[in-house]
This record gives C-alpha cells, sequence and structure tokens, in this order.
C-alpha cells in the first residue's frame, strides 16, 4: 500500500535527517550547556526531536519521581523542557511551580493546543508553551529564543 501525499509532509516532518538544516550554526542561539528533559508518563518523539537538535548534554528526569536531590540538579541546567504529552493541566503547574521552587532556567511546555492548558502553564511559571501540532522549525525557534534572552539576563 503506498502512502497518501497528504501524509508525506508529516512523516518527512518527523524524519531526523530532513532537519539538517536545522543543525546549530555560529550564528544561532547558544547551545544550552545541561539541558533537563522532564517528562510524566510517557514522552513524545517531537520532544527527543527538539532535545536532539538543540544539542548539549542532557538529562532526563520524570515528573513524578522529582525529590529534593533532583531539583538540584535542576538549579544546574541551562534549559528545561517540559514534555507535557501525558500530563493533566494541575500536573504541569504542580511539576513547574516544583521546577521554578529549584531554577530560574528557562522552562518551555510542549503540549497540547488548549488555552486554558497553556495559560495555566505559563501562571505557573513557563517562560514559552510549545502545540505539539506547532511545526519542528517554529518549536526549535522558541527553544532557541527562550535561551537568548536567558543568556542576555546574565
Amino acid at each position: 500500500m503506498s502512502s497518501s501525499p497528504t501524509s508525506q509532509p508529516v512523516l518527512s516532518s518527523l524524519n531526523p535527517s530532513s532537519h539538517s538544516h536545522l543543525q546549530p550554526s555560529s550564528r544561532s542561539a547558544p547551545t544550552p550547556r545541561l539541558t533537563a528533559f522532564v517528562y510524566g508518563e510517557k514522552h513524545s518523539y517531537r520532544a527527543l526531536m527538539l532535545l536532539r537538535l538543540l544539542g548539549g548534554e542532557q538529562r532526563r528526569f520524570r515528573a513524578s519521581t522529582l525529590a529534593t536531590p533532583k531539583l538540584e540538579e535542576l538549579a544546574n541546567c541551562d534549559f528545561i523542557l517540559l514534555d507535557a504529552f501525558s500530563m493533566t493541566s494541575l500536573e504541569v503547574q504542580e511539576a513547574i511551580a516544583w521546577m521554578r521552587s529549584a531554577t530560574l532556567a528557562p522552562l518551555v511546555v510542549l503540549s497540547v493546543r488548549d488555552p486554558a492548558y497553556e495559560i495555566a502553564a505559563l501562571q505557573a511559571g513557563a517562560d514559552a508553551v510549545i502545540a505539539f501540532s506547532e511545526s519542528l522549525e517554529v518549536s526549535l525557534a522558541l527553544c532557541r529564543a527562550a535561551i537568548r534572552r536567558r543568556n542576555r539576563e546574565l
């Protein structure tokens, strides 16, 4: 069975080799030295692609196990990506508040496109919310913008 023409752009957007033009250049935002990847019960392929394209060293944390020692590790991170793929709005708010108690690193939430969900995440302390439906290029640009803003503040 051949793939339909309408599915091709979606499938090609998920192919890591098709995004070589997104690799960091010397003129783009600095690569985070240490990136925290926080997720609920599951994580999404989109989050993994963003992490790969952002580069830098990465640490993974499960949101349900964020204890004080792990929060101390978060304090050393330059950027935090919270993959809210399997989290409720309340779980996201709690995770953000908990992380904000340890760090002011840029915190970007990857979630569903729902204004109430996005507002809740931003009010809890997220710097940006990216919808899963957003293009990978725009998602990467938003992450880099959050990192760039933070670097200007330092």
